[in-house]
């Protein structure tokens, strides 16, 4: 056989780079980063309310609440895509990974913007 024939093996791999197995990891991940931007809008329509309702409206912390808006969507597409050439199974660890960083972005966030209501000042 000539090296002609073996060249066409060693390209399949890079033909099913966007397979079933890759969509359905992209759908399964980007339902769970969809519920972190869910729980970030969320956060984004009530906490300004709340704050409203403890006088102190003034301290809403807006910058970390669009953050926490838009990092979920931010975040997973750039890493799908920069994993985009990964084989599946490392593709796969690297939206697990982007979830638990997701997750760490929002949950300090969330200390963030909610570390306002811990600091009454003194009456």
């Amino acid at each position: 056989m000539s090296d002609i024939d073996a060249e066409p093996t060693a390209r399949e791999p890079d033909a099913a780079r966007f397979g079933a197995a890759r969509i359905l990891l992209v759908v399964v991940f980007g339902v769970i980063a969809a519920w972190f931007l869910y729980d970030g809008i969320g956060s984004l329509v009530n906490l300004p309310q709340l704050f409203g309702q403890l006088g102190i409206a003034a301290e809403t912390p807006w910058a970390a609440l669009w953050l926490g808006a838009v990092q979920a969507p931010v975040i997973f597409t750039a890493a799908a895509l920069a994993a985009r050439r990964l084989p599946v199974g490392r593709y796969a660890l690297v939206l697990i990974a982007t979830l638990g960083v997701i997750a760490a972005l929002r949950l300090s966030l969330i200390a963030v913007a909610t570390g306002v209501i811990t600091v009454f000042p003194a009456s």
